[in-house]
């Protein structure tokens, strides 16, 4: 719970970036070999085949997530670059990013601050070549926990985007407003985060239109955000519009998607409309059974959430049946990998001081981890604390919360079965100097 977590794996999305580099340089390497005398060329084509090797190494441990093993190689290939008078810019982006994984973030610093300085001499202070390094450079600084920094860095970013390729692109302004949202968030600024959600769903509007099915993606993230936000009356309105655009354009899939949500949502907040129940189960039952997708097979499981969080288990479990064949015979989804754990169909969790202040204060994410029982009927039981980050800051109300949730079980070949020792953990949010609250 709490708001919009700030992500912690693939922070930098390093993969995205190693083809385009590579192919920069190599082409950088052969343009140079074929302007020198035929003695030179090969010398610096036996220096650029040892320099692509290098880089094969490093973009291979970089790919298994070895970025110790990766710093060697990284190093060597821009030392042997500027020995040789080549442009190591791309190089030096791929060794900030491994600096960055190494939680040495000063370094990164460096290494992308004058990679962004030679840029702008060499191309002006509008080429969209500076986005990724200022955007990487804001990723640093949040990790680092500068987010003053991080959102001077990343502003500078969506100002080049907009400049170079339109004030409402969508490739890549969405990436930098939502690490601008992230930099907000670590700032403590909950409203300016909002803000800027809704300009990412503004901008993909603008871009493709209102009524486009292209922005319903760009309802989903909303909604997302808002579900981590717990604010889920917010939620539900995103999936609203979703619904109304792929009504609109008789996208049945799409429909039966934001219709499940929308029940999601209810579900949480404990108001499920009967009307819209009707809805989802006629538009089940005007598709040939035949017709298996994602989409009917989750509807399936959402109407079992609802049986079940009404004490109707018979029913219930022959919608979880029912999903879990749909699901099957879809292809397109594991059923046994996507009902293996129980997930919270209704769990009101506790507001923590973050939650309920009336003004935004800088504040760090906490965890507690949990472990009970989830009977096959949905109810929790054997209530365990495994340990807390801050220590007891949310465990009592966390618990008796948990006591009145209620969970989809696992489901074994479409069947609801009891899982004991499940593991939960929570992520909240809390004041990172709780005496600035009291003053």
């Amino acid at each position: 719970s709490g708001t919009f977590q700030m992500t912690g794996t693939s922070r930098y999305a390093a993969l995205r970036f190693i083809p385009i580099i590579c192919a920069i340089t190599s082409l950088a390497w052969e343009t140079n070999a074929l302007a020198q005398e035929p003695e030179e060329a090969a010398q610096l084509s036996a220096v650029a085949a040892y320099v692509e090797g290098l880089r094969r190494a490093r973009d291979s441990l970089m790919s298994a997530s070895d970025y110790e093993a990766a710093l060697e190689p990284a190093q060597i290939v821009i030392r042997e670059l500027q020995t040789a008078n080549q442009d190591a810019s791309p190089d030096r982006i791929m060794l900030a990013i491994i600096l960055a994984e190494l939680e040495r973030h000063d370094d990164a610093e460096v290494e992308l601050l004058d990679v962004v300085e030679m840029m702008q001499d060499d191309e002006g202070m509008w080429s969209d070549t500076l986005v990724t390094p200022l955007r990487l450079l804001g990723r640093t600084y949040i990790r680092a926990r500068r987010f003053p920094q991080a959102i001077t860095a990343l502003t500078q970013a969506r100002d080049v985007s907009r400049r170079s390729a339109g004030l409402f692109n969508v490739d890549t302004q969405i990436g930098v407003i939502d690490d601008l949202t992230n930099a907000q968030l670590g700032l403590g600024d909950t409203v300016a985060a909002r803000e800027l959600q809704l300009e990412r769903l503004e901008t993909a509007q603008r871009q493709f239109g209102t009524e486009d099915p292209q922005v319903i993606p760009y309802h989903y993230h909303l909604a997302g955000y808002y579900e981590d936000s717990r604010l889920r009356t917010s939620a539900r309105e995103q999936y609203q519009a979703a619904l109304e655009i792929a009504e609109l354009h008789g996208d049945t899939e799409q429909i039966l998607t934001a219709l499940s949500n929308m029940l999601r949502q209810d579900l949480q907040l404990g108001t499920v409309r009967s009307n819209m129940i009707e809805r989802l189960e006629l538009l089940l039952d005007s598709e040939p059974p035949d017709n298996a997708t994602s989409a009917r097979g989750i509807a399936y499981a959402v109407l079992g959430d609802i049986a079940l969080i009404d004490e109707e288990q018979s029913e219930a479990a022959n919608l979880y049946a029912q999903a879990w064949n749909t699901l099957a015979a879809a292809g397109e989804t594991d059923p046994g990998t996507y009902f293996e754990d129980p997930v919270p169909i209704r769990l009101i969790t506790p507001l923590s001081a973050v939650d309920v202040a009336a003004r935004s204060l800088p504040y760090a994410w906490g965890t507690m981890t949990l472990q009970f029982d989830v009977t096959k009927d949905g109810r929790i039981e054997e209530i365990t604390g495994i340990g807390s980050e801050p220590a007891e800051l949310m465990d009592d109300a966390y618990v008796e919360r948990l006591t009145e949730a209620w969970f989809r079980p696992s489901l074994v070949a479409g069947e609801p079965v009891d899982a004991p020792g499940v593991v939960f953990t929570h992520y909240f949010r809390y004041y990172v100097d709780p005496e600035a609250v009291e003053d």
